[in-house]
């Protein structure tokens, strides 16, 4: 929720996977170690002694991936633009509109992409990563427990798992439909709290 511009909201959204390049940009890593040095790592860390200097910088030493460019920092002009948009609906229609060349492809991708997603699970992550930007650590494990438990009951998670693992038509009946049918009722009724007697309790 706190990556740069809407990187989140568009990651989360879309469930995309980032490499390392990306990873390195938007600030998800550090460094990026070669795995052919990853048994020098290992041993830097258990022969590790503080007196020798910082673990950082002593890492920072086998750090040497010559990597491509990011392609989130040539997609971020579009991303910020189309996923900075009040709901999916708007974010749907924001992409449809992009007509620069060198984002058009890419809008086109993702379009695809939200088309095959269940709406409500669209929603309900925009409204968790907005929440989450201003809440603690500890309190968006919570909300994603919580949505987690929510998730079987008055989510699209059976209906997922039946297009894609049980008949595997591919064609998932979601509800409801389209971005555009999603009120903030659907949304709300994830985050509701749990009645008492539901309520998940830890094992001491």
């Amino acid at each position: 929720s706190r990556l740069p511009g809407q990187i989140g909201l568009y990651l989360g959204i879309t469930g995309n996977h980032v490499g390392s390049s990306d990873a390195l940009f938007a600030g998800l890593g550090d460094l990026c170690i070669d795995s052919a040095r990853l048994g020098e790592l290992e041993a830097l860390i258990d022969s590790f002694n503080p007196a020798d200097g910082s673990l950082r910088d002593q890492v920072s030493a086998l750090a040497d991936c010559t990597l491509p460019a990011a392609v989130l920092e040539a997609l971020q002009p579009a991303i910020d633009l189309h996923f900075a948009q009040p709901d999916i609906a708007a974010i749907r229609a924001s992409l449809a509109s992009e007509q620069r060349p060198e984002y058009r492809d890419w809008a086109q991708r993702t379009l695809e992409i939200i088309d095959n997603r269940s709406p409500l699970a669209m929603a309900v992550t925009q409204a968790m990563l907005l929440r989450g930007r201003t809440l603690a650590l500890a309190d968006c494990f919570a909300m994603e427990l919580h949505i987690g438990r929510q998730w079987f009951e008055k989510g699209n998670i059976m209906e997922g798992v039946r297009a894609l693992i049980v008949d595997k038509d591919n064609s998932p009946k979601w509800d409801p439909p389209t971005p555009e049918a999603v009120t903030d009722d659907w949304i709300d009724a994830i985050f509701a709290p749990l009645p008492e007697n539901e309520k998940w309790t830890p094992l001491a």
